[in-house]
């Protein structure tokens, strides 16, 4: 039986190159973005997080949910580890080439222990936490996937969690699993939805829904509507608005990654970046942040963030090539 799905493999590889673009252009670009790109940063921002999470629980239900009885915490936790030890490497280079290239005991302890969190690699800590949470949580978690009711006031539990009053989480642990104002942070607790819902949708297979499609819209029009009358959805730490947003947007990358999926070129292009997403986040940070570092005043235009992103995607891929084919 197929451990992979190809839309989903699509959908993360569509992720990969959509933010890799927003990650040069915040670290190496002018900050001369023209509107059109400005909202594609915008919406890399609202759907790349939730939907690399979607992706990552539809993974999962497949690898993990759908054919055993009790969990397969060895290769669970083996998939977790790989995991953090990808943060380490990513917000260690991030602290070590954002000091100017020093780095002391203290802070390399703070990150170690999950105390200091680096930017651009924030994201990580949360897949870590929502698979380990999805190991310890085995069998309630499919006996909720198979109660559609249940799931769905689970998901509006969950959600209500936007609520809580943010800055009066300072411990940084906490704040990892429900979200604080003093770090940005995904907050695992508040983005748990999009990883049930990626683990729901495998389930039941859907594709094309109106219902889904219908309900997406209402959500997105509320966000728009938000965005549109100055206030803004937060974040840093996440609104209820960001969140049902980003399920909105979601929807339609995945409805997207269906169609660009039976495409020969494109979709076979975006499936093979789709494989190595974990190699891809943390090559394409350590290459960008040891450019920013090297070369602080580098601010290139957008063709020029643009043309970089290209060959980065590019690069990376040929040295994946390199080292999995066999020397003749």
């Amino acid at each position: 039986m197929t451990t992979r799905n190809v839309a989903i493999d699509v959908l993360k590889g569509g992720l990969v190159v959509l933010m890799l673009a927003s990650h040069v252009v915040e670290l190496l670009g002018d900050g001369r973005e023209p509107a059109v790109l400005c909202g594609l940063s915008r919406a890399a921002e609202l759907c790349c997080f939730s939907g690399f999470l979607f992706a990552f629980g539809y993974g999962s239900y497949i690898s993990y949910f759908r054919t055993t009885t009790d969990a397969p915490c060895g290769r669970i936790v083996k998939t977790a580890a790989k995991i953090l030890v990808a943060f380490y490497i990513s917000g260690i280079a991030r602290v070590f080439f954002h000091a100017e290239m020093g780095l002391d005991l203290k802070t390399l302890a703070d990150v170690l222990s999950l105390r200091r969190i680096p930017s651009y690699s924030e994201f990580l800590v949360t897949f870590a936490l929502m698979i380990l949470s999805a190991a310890i949580l085995f069998k309630p978690i499919k006996t909720v996937l198979s109660r559609p009711a249940t799931l769905f006031l689970l998901i509006l539990g969950l959600l209500a969690t936007t609520f809580i009053p943010y800055d009066q989480v300072t411990n940084p642990h906490i704040g990892l699993l429900i979200g604080t104002a003093q770090s940005a942070s995904y907050p695992a607790v508040q983005y748990a939805p999009l990883f049930l819902l990626g683990m729901y949708f495998a389930k039941n297979d859907i594709r094309y829904s109106r219902a889904v499609l219908g309900v997406g819209g209402v959500l997105a029009a509320a966000f728009l509507l938000q965005y549109a009358f100055g206030a803004a959805p937060s974040r840093f730490p996440p609104s209820l608005t960001w969140i049902l947003g980003s399920m909105a947007g979601v929807y339609l990358l995945f409805l997207f990654s269906l169609g660009i999926s039976r495409t020969p070129y494109c979709g076979r292009a975006l499936q093979v970046i789709g494989h190595n997403v974990l190699f891809y986040l943390v090559a394409s940070n350590l290459v960008l942040f040891a450019v920013q570092a090297v070369h602080p005043r580098c601010h290139l235009g957008i063709g020029a963030c643009l043309a970089f992103t290209a060959a980065l995607v590019a690069a990376i891929q040929a040295f994946i090539w390199m080292v999995r084919v066999p020397a003749g």
